[in-house]
């Protein structure tokens, strides 16, 4: 049901179904671990060394934040030089920047 893609520069990897209900999603680099629900409502967790968080709002529009608050913009952490965005079809994308520019 699901099938992966690889950024090969910065070692990413997702899942995703047709209907863009992400599954999961890590990257090597920053221990980055992500999970869903069936209605795609997107939902992170980090291990300590990244400190970072992600939220999506309820049309699977995917942001990233570092902030407790995880208002919905793209941010990059210090600490895994993380940046995630995507597409308005929800497509999602990710590089870890000055690895995979």
């Amino acid at each position: 049901q699901f099938h992966c893609c690889v950024a090969d520069l910065c070692q990413f990897h997702y899942y995703v179904t047709d209907l863009y209900q992400f599954h999961c999603c890590v990257t090597d680099l920053c221990q980055f671990h992500c999970c869903v629900t069936d209605l795609c409502q997107f939902h992170c967790c980090v291990t300590d060394l990244c400190q970072f968080h992600c939220c999506v709002t309820d049309l699977c529009q995917f942001h990233c934040c570092v902030t407790d608050l995880c208002q919905f913009h793209c941010c990059v952490t210090d600490l895994c030089q993380f940046h995630c965005c995507v597409t308005d079809l929800c497509q999602f994308h990710c590089c870890v920047t000055d690895l995979c520019q």
